[in-house]
């Protein structure tokens, strides 16, 4: 999965110009940022469907689904996400590339 993320990553800076940091670890900061992780794997994503942010019923108990949004305010100082999330982790790494 970590190599999907590289390749949005590289590809986001290849349309942009700009090189986003990529960070594994800790809540994302930023005004808008791109969260990505799978379920029940994920505690970032898991609070946000606990926390009502996300709905993620269309692919829980499903194999390599995902689902691609836009959460609005997801953490305190992030103003919008674009979330892209996974029912396993080859559906994680599905939803990265769809993008």
């Amino acid at each position: 999965m970590l190599r999907a993320g590289g390749d949005l990553q590289a590809d986001v800076e290849r349309v942009t110009g700009i090189k986003p940091t990529l960070s594994t670890h800790g809540a994302p900061t930023g005004n808008a940022v791109v969260i990505v992780g799978t379920l029940g794997k994920s505690p970032l994503i898991d609070g946000l469907v606990k926390s009502g942010k996300l709905n993620a019923q269309a692919i829980s108990g499903k194999w390599e689904s995902f689902i691609i949004t836009t959460v609005s305010q997801p953490l305190p100082g992030v103003d919008q996400a674009l979330v892209i999330v996974g029912s396993d982790k080859r559906g994680t790494i599905y939803g990265i590339y769809e993008i």
